[in-house]
């Protein structure tokens, strides 16, 4: 496969949407472009995901079988990578016995927490195999730059030490620094922008929802399907077209009719994020829960809507890196209510700064 040069794999990437966004993809369009850019260069990660890759010489999509099914990504690794661990970190209620224990010998009262351990297979081995396989692919001389371990080129630091035992694999990560990496704005295909053209009215503005549900861990983030319905007819009567985006096992509606709203959750995996992003360079506004998809919306400069855990708020406008307009709203189930006039006031600020250009 070599062409004579040195070949260079980055991945595989089997992580989050979101940290493949801001702790993956600029560091490796960062190495392309310096260190590795005399070298053949491949990126290997999840279906569709190309568009974050416009620098290698070559895509491979990971294969359906090499992963479990449903299994659950958890930055750059995923929940149950070892016994069960990562898993997700639970409180119990004031009245536990190992919360009333907890309060007599400290003296003070506290939240008792545990962690439930993922229940399926650990990924680890998957993994492992998926390595193994790529290595007889390429010249044993093949440089590999996996999420599985920390990566250093300078001050770029970022990865996953997953040597440590599985009680401390939560807390080994290595985010990269911004400024380090090469971030830049995301971009469509001009095929998935036909294919967008042909679906969406040019007569109204669209507005993008994000109906984020996943099954564990963070199911705190999950708002209603009933409120994203909801959401999407007071869309309508503001005068968009909405269109629902997100994948199957990360958001409601899957292999549902949605009508009357346009539906990009039910499309091919290899097209999904290349046709989401030409749906956002079409949107006038995003929508949703926060979750890495709207890190994504922000990344492709759509003015975006964010609800979520007031801590998280100044994490999402410093990682909105192309400072896109953003309206955080903290509150992790906001009423139709309160969501009607910040909807308003960003369209107008849109309206507005349209008008003044």
């Amino acid at each position: 496969m070599s062409d004579g040069r040195e070949t260079v794999v980055f991945g595989p990437f089997i992580g989050e949407f979101g940290w493949e966004l801001l702790y993956w993809h600029g560091a490796v369009r960062a190495l392309c472009n310096n260190e590795f850019r005399n070298h053949l260069r491949i990126a290997v990660s999840l279906p569709g995901r190309q568009r974050f890759y416009p620098d290698v010489d070559q895509f491979i999509e990971i294969k359906a079988e090499s992963l479990p099914a449903s299994y659950s990504a958890r930055g750059y690794i995923a929940d149950g990578w070892r016994d069960g661990l990562p898993g997700e970190s639970l409180q119990r209620n004031a009245y536990h016995p190992l919360n009333l224990y907890s309060s007599l010998r400290h003296r003070r009262l506290g939240r008792a927490s545990y962690i439930r351990r993922w229940d399926g297979e650990s990924i680890e081995p998957y993994v492992t195999r998926l390595i193994e396989g790529l290595r007889r692919q390429f010249p044993s001389t093949t440089r590999f730059i996996t999420p599985f371990q920390v990566n250093e080129f300078g001050d770029l630091h970022f990865g996953h030490d997953v040597s440590v035992s599985a009680l401390d694999l939560a807390k080994t990560a290595v985010r990269p620094l911004f400024d380090k990496q090469d971030l830049r704005r995301l971009s469509s295909s001009t095929s998935a922008q036909n294919f967008v053209k042909q679906v969406i009215s040019s007569e109204k503005k669209l507005v993008a929802v994000f109906p984020r549900s996943r099954p564990f861990r963070r199911r705190d983030k999950n708002w209603s399907r009933q409120n994203y319905l909801d959401l999407g007819l007071l869309l309508q009567a503001k005068g968009f077209d909405v269109a629902f985006l997100g994948a199957p096992g990360g958001a409601y509606f899957a292999n549902e009719d949605l009508s009357p709203f346009l539906d990009f959750i039910n499309i091919p995996n290899d097209q999904r994020l290349d046709i989401h992003l030409a749906v956002l360079e079409r949107s006038a506004l995003a929508v949703g829960a926060m979750s890495g998809s709207l890190l994504v919306a922000l990344a492709a400069g759509c003015p975006s809507i964010i609800f979520g855990d007031q801590r998280q708020q100044l994490r999402y406008y410093e990682e909105n890196y192309l400072r896109t307009p953003l309206i955080y709203i903290c509150d992790m189930d906001p009423a139709l209510t309160e969501l009607d006039p910040v909807i308003s006031a960003m369209e107008n600020w849109i309206l507005d700064s349209t008008t003044t250009r």
